[in-house]
């Protein structure tokens, strides 16, 4: 499901009701250093500027994949930072079904607006029809209102259902038909990363629940949420606290580009979005709903290359050669 939060663009995916469920299938990846096994897509935020810093700059937005791993306790998340440059065609069809939600949001605002308006004009007519059977001078309500049929989003009329559900993914993560793909080669220049153990950066989903008419509850609750956080990692560098961080990030190091005008879009969905009630949801400031930058608190952080983590092409050669200098040794014993 497609969602325009306060902070961000989120893709959400179903779960599976269990380990050895088949279905639903969402995207998955197998992750480095023992992981062991795939771990599903739970959900993909899009955010502007990045969170990340690479060697100190940066960058115009990121892309974040979050996983869960079926068996331990930790959830591996990608963060892919992009920046101005070519058009991309694979996450411009994401953002095509992320401006259907925002279509269909402004169609319930104006919606609302008209019928406002309509019972406005209504109240007006009751009022004239009694001043003119009282002989009292009465107001000129001849003013007309479009039929709400009438009011569309742009040119063309949005089906909600269709526009705020993902297609069903089934069978391979990469070659579903219809079914976009998270880790597309236009998405995903490059295999090789940075890694640290840390948190979600942005701890204020209890307050998306809770927020209805006002932003500034959600402000208030995320900063008290950060402050507690703060706390618990500070206890948890000098004792045993199962309360820790749960994220392992594995930030790559290659960016992919966007255009300037896809930019420009990713923020109008975020800063601009109104709910169904015209109320304006961003909570961004000075166009950024990226988390601060964050000191390391002792935090390793090791990056992986070519030398450190090589591809399954040159793990294939490399076994190869190995066999066939072993087949060699024996033949000459």
């Amino acid at each position: 499901m497609k969602h325009i939060l306060p902070n961000k663009l989120r893709l959400e995916y179903q779960r599976r009701p269990c380990q050895t469920c088949a279905e639903p299938d969402p995207p998955h990846a197998d992750f480095p250093n023992r992981w062991g096994g795939g771990s599903d897509v739970i959900h993909i935020d899009i955010k502007v500027p990045s969170e990340h810093y690479l060697e100190g700059k940066q960058f115009d937005g990121e892309f974040q994949i979050f996983h869960l791993h079926p068996r331990r306790r930790r959830s591996p998340a990608m963060a892919i930072p992009f920046e101005v440059g070519e058009h991309n065609q694979h996450l411009q069809k994401a953002l095509d079904e992320f401006q259907k939600v925002y279509d269909i949001d402004l169609q319930k605002c104006n919606g609302r607006n008209q019928r406002e308006r309509v019972l406005k004009k209504s109240v007006l007519e009751n009022l004239d029809t009694e001043l003119v059977a009282s002989g009292k001078p009465h107001s000129n309500s001849s003013t007309t209102f479009p039929n709400s049929d009438s009011i569309q989003s742009g040119s063309h009329h949005v089906n909600e259902k269709r526009g705020r559900f993902l297609p069903i993914q089934q069978g391979d993560s990469q070659g579903t038909p219809g079914a976009w793909d998270p880790y597309h080669r236009d998405i995903l220049k490059t295999i090789y990363f940075w890694v640290y153990e840390g948190s979600a950066t942005d701890p204020v989903r209890l307050a998306y629940i809770i927020m209805s008419d006002t932003v500034i509850i959600a402000v208030i609750i995320a900063v008290i949420i950060d402050v507690i956080i703060a706390v618990i990692r500070e206890f948890c560098r000098f004792f045993s606290c199962p309360c820790g961080q749960f994220v392992t990030w594995f930030v790559l190091d290659t960016p992919f580009t966007v255009s300037a005008r896809q930019l420009q879009q990713i923020k109008d969905l975020i800063f601009t979005h109104q709910d169904k009630r015209c109320k304006k949801t961003s909570v961004h400031f000075e166009e950024s709903v990226a988390r601060p930058l964050q000191s390391l608190v002792g935090r390793e952080i090791t990056r992986c290359t070519r030398e450190d983590f090589r591809s399954d092409d040159i793990v294939a050669d490399r076994n190869a050669k190995r066999a066939q200098e072993a087949l060699l040794a024996n033949g000459n014993n």
